[in-house]
């Protein structure tokens, strides 16, 4: 469990750099106004191949003793989770650096 949460709070560390990239390049974003529409497109894509990735995790809905033991979730929560974090985190986040996050979720696929 406990590499199972650093792992995750790696995660973590790795998307507030992202978050923190965009704000850095926010000045750079604004003198190019066609970059932001395009990261929206690329999101659709990037969403997509993310969410089959995860919906992978589900195809053998039990795990073994040693999986619980080592702390991975169940493989039927994966979605669940990624929905939830990509709903309440990573869209909000690059809504407000301007970037059509919701719109992309939207139209993933």
């Amino acid at each position: 469990r406990d590499a199972t949460r650093r792992l995750l709070a790696d995660e973590v560390e790795h998307a507030r750099f992202g978050f923190s990239y965009l704000d850095v390049m926010a000045p750079w974003l604004d003198a190019h106004p066609d970059v932001r529409p395009s990261l929206g497109r690329y999101l659709r894509r990037a969403f997509k191949t993310f969410e089959q990735a995860y919906a992978g995790h589900g195809a053998r809905v039990r795990r073994t003793d040693d999986e619980r033991a080592l702390g991975l979730p169940d493989p039927e929560r994966l979605l669940v989770v990624f929905d939830q974090t990509m709903r309440g985190a990573i869209i909000p986040a690059l809504e407000q650096r301007g970037i059509a996050a919701i719109e992309a979720w939207n139209t993933r696929g």
